[in-house]
C-alpha cells in the first residue's frame, strides 16, 4: 500500500503531468470568463418578476377598532431589465405604509384600493422597472365602535398544600379599564390574573399579570398587586378507639378497633377537648340475629373543629 502511494505522488510531479495541469487551468479560466459573459447577456433582457412587499397600517380612527385580519404583504408584479431586478432583490425591501384616512371611515366596512400605493412604489423602483399589477387590488377593513368598561379583577390562586388555607385576597387595583370592540366588551364581565400556585404561605405578590384573552382589546393597567390573608388553623389526624363511641357493645366482636379522623382546628384545643366536642355514634343493622353492619356517624359540636374526613364508615360485627 505504501509503495502504491509513493508512486502516485511521484506521478503528480512529473513534467508531463505539470503541462497537463497548465492546460486544464487555461481551459477552466476561459470557461469561467465565457460563463460570466453568457450570464450578463442573459440577464440584460427584460423579465416579469413578482415581489412580496411587507405593509404597515397607520391612521386608524381613535373611536373605532379594526377587527378583521389584514394582509401583511402585497404582491407586486414588475417588468424590466434583469440586472435591475436582481439589484432590487438583493437590496432590503422597506415596508410600504398604508395610511388609512379616518375621515372616510364612518361605516363598519372600508375598502382600500392598493392602486393608491403606485406613487410610493414608483419612488422605490424609480423608472428602471415598470409596475404591472398589484394584488390584492382591494383590502377590506372591518370596524366596530370602540367601547370602554370597568370590570373587577379575579385572582386565580391554587394551593397544593394542606398546611395552610387562604382566608381572603385583596387586589390593588381591584378594578381595571378594558377597551375594545363594542360587541366583545359587552360580553366581558371580569378579568382573571395569571394562575398562581402556592406551596407555602406568601403574604404579598407584586406585578401579577392579567390575562387578556381578546386580541383586539386593551386592558389598563395590565398588572396588579395581591395581598393574601390566611386563616389560622391546624390540620390534625388521630384515632378514636371504637370502645369510646356511643352504642359500643362489649358482647360484640368488631372488624375494626379504631376510627381514623382528619380534622381542621382553628384555635388551641387539647386532644381531650377535641374528643369531648365530637359526636360519635354507632347505628346497627342486623343481617341475622348474631351479625350485621354498624354505621359510624361522627360530627363536630364546636365551630372551631371541622371534620375533613373519617374512615371506616361501615364496620362488621358478630357475636
Amino acid at each position: 500500500m505504501k509503495v502504491y502511494l509513493l508512486r502516485q505522488l511521484r506521478n503528480l510531479f512529473r513534467p508531463r503531468n505539470i503541462k497537463k495541469s497548465k492546460k486544464f487551468l487555461i481551459y477552466l479560466t476561459f470557461f469561467i470568463i465565457t460563463s460570466i459573459i453568457w450570464l450578463f447577456n442573459k440577464v440584460d433582457k427584460n423579465y416579469f418578476y413578482n415581489y412580496l412587499i411587507p405593509v404597515i397600517y397607520t391612521g386608524f380612527p381613535e373611536n373605532k377598532i379594526q377587527v378583521n385580519p389584514l394582509p401583511n404583504k402585497i404582491n407586486i408584479t414588475i417588468y424590466g431589465n434583469g440586472i435591475q431586478i436582481i439589484k432590487h432583490k438583493i437590496l432590503s425591501i422597506k415596508p410600504l405604509v398604508i395610511n388609512v384616512n379616518p375621515g372616510y371611515i364612518f361605516l363598519k366596512e372600508y375598502y382600500y384600493e392598493t392602486s393608491n400605493l403606485i406613487n410610493d412604489l414608483k419612488k422605490y423602483f424609480k423608472e428602471e422597472l415598470q409596475i404591472i399589477n398589484i394584488e390584492p387590488k382591494i383590502i377590506l377593513m372591518k370596524f366596530e365602535e370602540k367601547k370602554s368598561k370597568i370590570i373587577p379583577v379575579v385572582p386565580e390562586i391554587n394551593i397544593i398544600s394542606n398546611n395552610f388555607k387562604i382566608d381572603s385576597v385583596k387586589v390593588f387595583p381591584n378594578f381595571i379599564l378594558i377597551s375594545g370592540p363594542s360587541e366583545t366588551i359587552f360580553n366581558i364581565n371580569k378579568c382573571y390574573t395569571q394562575k398562581i400556585t402556592l406551596t407555602q404561605p406568601v403574604s404579598e405578590l407584586k406585578h401579577v399579570k392579567l390575562i387578556n384573552k381578546y386580541s383586539k382589546c386593551e386592558i389598563k393597567p395590565d398588572k396588579v398587586n395581591l395581598k393574601i390573608y390566611y386563616s389560622n388553623h391546624t390540620n390534625l389526624s388521630f384515632k378514636i378507639p371504637l370502645n369510646e363511641i356511643k352504642n359500643y357493645q362489649k358482647n360484640f366482636k368488631y372488624s375494626e378497633k379504631f376510627i381514623n379522623i382528619k380534622m381542621q382546628i382553628t384555635s388551641n384545643i387539647s386532644q381531650n377537648e377535641i374528643i369531648s366536642n365530637l359526636s360519635a355514634i354507632l347505628e346497627y343493622k342486623f343481617s341475622s340475629p348474631k351479625n350485621g353492619y354498624a354505621r359510624v356517624l361522627i360530627s363536630s359540636l364546636n365551630n372551631n373543629i371541622k371534620i375533613i374526613y373519617y374512615y371506616p364508615h361501615i364496620i362488621k360485627f358478630y357475636q
